[in-house]
């Protein structure tokens, strides 16, 4: 991925490693939406059922949501694609922190 941002940017730019991790992550959720648009678009998938597909997977990044946002924008995804995903990216919310009990990881004191 830092190589993919070097090439898309210039040598010039100095990619920051944990915002590039997220946007690895964002790309790879925004591709599993797009799939299901392209199976909306080509009538497998009703509305409906392309919105619940999504949901699910944009919960996944929604505390990412301003990288979504610039990558969905700038990233060459179709317009129309970009303009369907970031409305129903702002109306879902974040999944919920894992119970501590499953040790996956803890909260941070801000």
């Amino acid at each position: 991925m830092l190589a993919t941002e070097k090439l898309i940017y210039g040598d010039h730019y100095e990619p920051d490693i944990a915002k590039t991790k997220q946007m690895y992550v964002v790309f790879s959720v925004l591709n599993v939406v797009q799939h299901a648009w392209v199976a909306h678009q080509r009538q497998v998938l009703t509305w409906t059922e392309f919105v619940e597909s999504a949901e699910t997977a944009l919960r996944l990044i929604k505390n990412c949501e301003p990288i979504a946002i610039y990558a969905l924008t700038e990233r060459a995804y179709p317009k129309g694609f970009a303009k369907d995903v970031m409305a129903i990216l702002r109306k879902v919310k974040p999944p919920a922190l894992p119970p501590a009990e499953l040790g996956l990881g803890k909260v941070c004191q801000e």
